[in-house]
């Protein structure tokens, strides 16, 4: 089946589109040539000087003749030319009644309301971008003019030419699949720059967190993408109102010879050297806090040891569980040579509850308190100075690697992380080593992707969450979405990180989406609930 695309002003951008409709898959798209020929038989070109003084075209007038039209399925105009917008008088001839889908390809929201004065139910507005695997996204935007008919036969035609198509609701600055990726490109970048985590160190955690193919900043190097200079432009003036969108393109120009992209080539992070402690080998291990962390804990420990540590659990949603009566038969199957503490809470409850449980610590045993809402510094105030406890990420890894998170305490010495690490070898996982704040790596970016990701649903670019979350899946070609680890996780979980984050850094692209707060509070948190977004 031969399908053909007409292309009006064939500019650098939209000649990589039809080179891209060219090629897809069960369909062959013949591209009709551009119609620069007939505009300088057909327009007038007013003409105005530059600051630099070239003379450029500052809009264009069509002299009433508008046989030039391919008669093509859909027709794909580009509003900008040389740089400037077209006039409103020009897009005469494309706005009658017709048959043919007309997409107007637009980076800049300015430019659309051009096209208001102009209703035909057949227009919408289009941006497209680089997916992982060499894929492409398009943006399908409804403008006041355009009907449901006309997204559903454009997002047909997309999907047969194995496109990720989205609708997106209202057209808004710099697109709807940047205002998911930039935050977490630029987490992840802030993460090396700002605490001094090596790349690849990054790049593994956050593979092991968000259960993708290669980490994310494998994913910005491999689409490094070629049409996004506009868009960080538009995204960067959207940042003096909204700090989640700052542009992080200056952070690490791309040039495949940086050390800085080179070193994601390496072999991988280095683990903690535990160098010769002694730790002990014998005893139960505890592991206490909210449910669906303690069961993925209990689930990791008993794989990665191949069935040797049968881990004591201790379930609680909050410190109002606990008792006299509830902690005895926990005391009881004590001492414990490590206590994992996973409590969900305020760090006053989470500091009740290490000091409830430090009896039933065997001598030269340890503590692993989470890093999800606190640092480990703050957590672990309560513990003597001679019990080793150290900070850890939290989150039970999605895949089968056994990495885990630990930080090291102000209080605490480099031989306790040291032994901590001797400990996850022994048990069969693999430590690392990052720096003492709420969420660590793997927590920290998915509690940022999970609220990007809702924020669109939550302004109304996206009719629901699923949507959202199919587009963020398709960006960083996830093996899971990003709302489906949220209903492993829980969404107090990912609650808590931002919380936390907010309170230690206070800067506002922290802010927790509404969505999270609401769907906490109607109990659906995720699978421990019964009750999330694909957990019913």
């Amino acid at each position: 089946m031969i399908r053909r695309i007409g292309v009006v002003w064939l500019t650098r951008d939209l000649e990589e589109l039809a080179r891209r409709l060219s090629e897809c898959g069960d369909f062959k798209f013949e591209i009709v040539e551009s119609v620069e020929d007939y505009l300088e038989i057909n327009t007038t070109f007013h003409f105005e000087e530059c600051d630099n003084g070239d003379n450029i075209p500052s809009y264009l007038h069509f002299n009433g003749d508008d046989s030039f039209i391919p008669d093509v399925p859909i027709l794909v105009l580009d509003d900008d030319l040389e740089g400037q917008c077209l006039a409103v008088d020009s897009l005469e001839p494309f706005t009658k009644e017709t048959s043919q889908l007309i997409a107007l390809y637009a980076y800049e929201l300015n430019n659309y309301h051009y096209y208001y004065k102009r209703a035909n139910p057949r227009m919408f507005g289009l941006r497209f971008g680089d997916l992982p695997q060499d894929k492409t996204y398009l943006e399908l935007t409804r403008l006041d003019c355009t009907t449901n008919e006309t997204l559903e036969e454009a997002s047909d035609m997309a999907k047969a030419a194995g496109m990720h198509a989205t609708v997106v609701e209202y057209p808004i600055e710099g697109g709807f699949y940047e205002r998911i990726r930039i935050p977490l490109e630029l987490e992840s970048l802030r993460l090396v720059r700002h605490l001094n985590n090596p790349p690849v160190l990054v790049d593994h955690l956050t593979k092991t967190a968000l259960n993708l193919p290669n980490g994310v900043l494998s994913v910005v190097r491999d689409i490094q993408p070629r049409f996004r200079g506009d868009t960080h432009d538009s995204m960067d003036q959207l940042a003096e109102q909204d700090s989640r969108f700052r542009s992080a393109a200056g952070y690490f120009p791309y040039e495949d010879s940086s050390p800085f992209w080179k070193s994601l080539d390496s072999d991988g992070p280095s683990p903690v050297d535990p160098m010769d402690v002694d730790i002990p080998v014998e005893g139960n291990v505890l592991i206490v806090g909210a449910p669906q962390l303690v069961e993925g804990w209990k689930k990791t420990l008993f794989e990665q040891s191949g069935g040797k540590v049968n881990a004591v659990t201790w379930p609680l949603w909050d410190l109002g569980e606990v008792s006299e009566e509830s902690v005895a038969p926990i005391l009881k199957q004590g001492p414990y040579r490590l206590i994992i503490e996973c409590l969900v809470s305020a760090v006053e409850d989470r500091q009740s509850l290490l000091d409830a449980l430090l009896p039933s610590l065997m001598p030269r045993g340890m503590i692993w308190a989470h890093t999800l809402n606190a640092a480990a510094t703050v957590t672990v105030q309560v513990v003597p100075e001679d019990t080793c406890a150290i900070g850890f990420g939290g989150l039970p890894p999605t895949d089968n690697s056994g990495s885990v998170e630990l930080m090291c305490p102000a209080s605490s010495k480099r031989h306790d992380l040291q032994r901590a690490a001797a400990m996850a070898l022994h048990l069969g996982l693999t430590p690392y080593e990052v720096p003492d704040e709420p969420g660590g790596i793997g927590a920290r970016t998915l509690a940022v992707l999970v609220n990007s990701t809702l924020f669109t649903v939550r302004e109304g670019i996206v009719a629901t969450p699923t949507e959202a979350d199919a587009a963020a899946k398709a960006l960083f070609n996830m093996q899971e979405s990003p709302l489906q680890i949220a209903d492993q996780v829980g969404l107090d979980v990912i609650e808590a990180v931002l919380l936390g984050l907010k309170a230690l850094l206070g800067e506002e692209r922290y802010r927790v989406c509404p969505l999270i707060t609401m769907r906490i509070e109607s109990g659906a948190t995720g699978h421990a609930s019964g009750k999330g977004f694909y957990a019913k």
